[in-house]
């Protein structure tokens, strides 16, 4: 009986050393691969924004927001506040527009549309 009981105190001193360096090496997610998915995140997100700022940016751009008697200085300060789903889908706008822009010198009635809807939606976005 004493024997058995050695055994059992002996396996269970065992389980309880092993226990804690078992749970301090089985992380569903190392710290590293955080790391470079939170860097991937930010690095997208300034991405969005570089392409939403390079738009205001545009002279067709300032020229259409001076004449609807918008600020563009706050719409660019702004830009530094938008995440998630408001940024993905104003980068997106902006993507649309430069590339309406892009096609030749005059502005097409749906550019200008999607150029008027983004300032609009960050200068709302910014008031709330």
């Amino acid at each position: 009986m004493l024997r058995q009981a050695k055994v059992v105190a002996w396996f269970v001193s065992i389980v309880l050393a092993v226990t804690p360096a078992i749970a301090q090496d089985s992380h569903v997610v190392d710290r590293e691969a955080m790391e470079d998915a939170l860097a991937e995140h930010i690095g997208d997100d300034e991405m969005q924004r570089e392409a939403v700022l390079r738009l205001l940016q545009d002279s067709h751009v300032r020229e259409l927001a001076g004449e609807l008697g918008l600020d563009l200085k706050r719409a660019e300060a702004a830009v530094d506040t938008l995440e998630g789903e408001e940024l993905v889908e104003l980068a997106a706008m902006a993507g649309t527009a430069e590339a309406g822009l892009s096609g030749g010198e005059s502005i097409t009635l749906s550019t200008t549309t999607i150029i008027i809807a983004l300032l609009v939606l960050i200068l709302i976005i910014v008031a709330t």
